[in-house]
C-alpha cells in the first residue's frame, strides 16, 4: 500500500486543516479542545477539521525526519519569529523535505505597508478603522501567544536569508509579490480559493532538488 503524503502546516495556530499535522509551538491539542468549547480570547475561530492532527512544535526544531515531508503550507507565519530564528526556519524546512518536496511561505511585504502608512498619514482625514487595521499589519492582532509581528520583510531580504540558509534560489525558489486586492493562489489546503489579498504579500515556493 502506498504511503499517505505527509503534509504540514505549520503555524496553524487554533484552526487545524484536514489532511495535514498541524505544527503550532503556543498550545497543545488539550488546550485547543479546551478552547473550543469557551470560544474565549484567542479561541473564538479555533477549528479542528475532520481528519486534522496536530503536534506542538516550533518551525525550527520540527520533530519530522529528514527527507520525509512531501509538503508544508506556511501562510503569514514567519512574521511572528524572532529574527534569530528566520534563517534557521528556512534550514529545517529545507532539512524535513523530500527531494521534489515544495513549500509554500507566505508573509506581509513590509515595504507596500510601510507605503500604506504613508498615505495613511497624508490623508486629511483621521481614519481611526484604518490606523487599527495598519497598527495590525505591522505588529500583529495581539490577542494570543505568538500573535504578534516581530520581523519586516521584503523579497530581497528573504532572498538573502534563503541563501544563507542553503536554499539555490536559481532552482529552488520562486518568489512571486501579490499586490492588495490580487487573487489569491489556491493552494492544497483550499486556502486562497475565491479569495483576494487584503494587503500586499510575498509568496515563496520552495522545491527542495
Amino acid at each position: 500500500m502506498k504511503n499517505k503524503p505527509l503534509w504540514l502546516n505549520i503555524g496553524s495556530g487554533v484552526h487545524l486543516l484536514k489532511n495535514f499535522v498541524n505544527v503550532d509551538p503556543f498550545m497543545s491539542l488539550a488546550e485547543l479542545k479546551k478552547g473550543i468549547k469557551t470560544k474565549k480570547g484567542w479561541y473564538q475561530n479555533a477549528k479542528i477539521e475532520p481528519g486534522a492532527t496536530f503536534c506542538k512544535a516550533s518551525i525550527t526544531a520540527l520533530p519530522q525526519k529528514t527527507g520525509t515531508v512531501d509538503y508544508i503550507e506556511s501562510c503569514a507565519m514567519l512574521e511572528h519569529l524572532p529574527l534569530a530564528e528566520v534563517v534557521p526556519a528556512f534550514t529545517e524546512v529545507r532539512r524535513v523535505l523530500k527531494s521534489g518536496g515544495t513549500a509554500i511561505i507566505t508573509t506581509p511585504d513590509f515595504t507596500g505597508g510601510a507605503k500604506s502608512w504613508l498615505e495613511f498619514e497624508a490623508a486629511d482625514h483621521l481614519d481611526i478603522d484604518r490606523y487599527v487595521y495598519l497598527s495590525q499589519l505591522t505588529y500583529g492582532n495581539q490577542v494570543g501567544p505568538g500573535e504578534y509581528h516581530r520581523v519586516p520583510f521584503s523579497p530581497r531580504v528573504l532572498g538573502y536569508m534563503l541563501l544563507t540558509a542553503g536554499w539555490d534560489l536559481d532552482k529552488e525558489v520562486k518568489m512571486t509579490l501579490y499586490p492588495t486586492n490580487s487573487v489569491h493562489p489556491k493552494l492544497k489546503s483550499g486556502r486562497g480559493k475565491g479569495q483576494f489579498f487584503i494587503n500586499d504579500t510575498i509568496v515563496m515556493e520552495l522545491t527542495k532538488k
